[in-house]
């Protein structure tokens, strides 16, 4: 067992960077990070070849996929 106890942190973007990612941890079949979006920022990421799961631990935003768009918030 692993406890990723800084998990869902946020960190703020450092330099010119305009979100932040921290690896938690990265397998041959799982990767687990911390994707920190200030408020009134932007999602700049590409669309990836594998599942994603997002929880929202604060702040609300609009999530917009090709599959729909959801208002999401803290627990989301």
């Amino acid at each position: 067992m692993q406890i990723f106890a800084e998990a869902g942190s946020y960190r703020p973007p450092s330099g010119d960077e305009p979100n932040d990612w921290i690896v938690h941890l990265t397998t041959g079949d799982l990767s687990l990070g911390t994707y920190s979006i200030p408020a009134g920022g932007v999602d700049d990421q590409q669309p990836h070849t594998e599942d994603e799961i997002y929880v929202v631990k604060t702040g609300r935003a609009t999530v917009v996929t090709a599959s729909g768009t959801a208002a999401v918030g803290p627990g989301s």
